[in-house]
C-alpha cells in the first residue's frame, strides 16, 4: 500500500472471490486453498482496508464475475446441481484454466443470487469499507 501511495493512487479494488473460493473466512464459500495451506491468521481484504485507510486509499471490494465459476467436482456443484448452467446440449462443464472442468453457477437461480450477496454483506459487516 505504502508503494501504491508514493505512486499516486487513490483506490485499490481487491478480489474478495474467485472461482468460487473466498480470501477470507467465509459462510457461503471455502477459503482459497493456497490462502487455507498457508494458515495465515490475516483477513487479507480487512488489513488492505486498514491500511488504505491510513493512507487516504479508498478500497472498494471486487467480487469477481469469476466466483460464479466453480471446479466441476466442487462440493456446491456436486450438491446443488440445479444451481448449475447447461449448455444446449446437456453438458453443465467446459474445460478452462488448462484442462481443468468449471462449471458456471446461473446467476438468475435465487439461491446463486442469495449466496453472492450474502458474500457481499458478509464482507462488509467484517470490515469498514472506507471506499463506499
Amino acid at each position: 500500500m505504502q508503494k501504491l501511495q508514493r505512486a499516486g493512487f487513490d483506490r485499490v479494488l481487491p478480489s474478495v472471490w474467485s472461482r468460487g473460493t473466498t480470501f477470507h473466512a467465509s459462510f457461503y464459500a471455502p477459503v482459497e486453498p493456497q490462502l487455507k495451506k498457508a494458515g495465515l491468521d490475516l483477513d487479507p481484504i480487512c488489513a488492505i482496508a486498514e491500511e488504505g485507510l491510513k493512507r487516504g486509499i479508498k478500497v472498494m471490494p471486487w467480487f469477481d464475475e469469476y466466483g460464479l465459476m466453480e471446479p466441476s467436482d466442487s462440493e456446491v456443484v456436486q450438491r446443488t446441481p440445479e444451481w448449475v448452467l447447461a449448455q444446449s446440449n446437456g453438458q453443465r462443464w467446459m474445460k478452462m484454466h488448462g484442462n481443468h472442468r468449471m462449471a458456471w453457477l446461473n446467476p438468475a437461480h435465487p439461491a446463486v443470487r442469495n449466496r453472492l450477496i450474502g458474500l457481499v454483506v458478509e464482507t462488509l459487516k467484517r470490515c469498514s469499507m472506507y471506499g463506499l
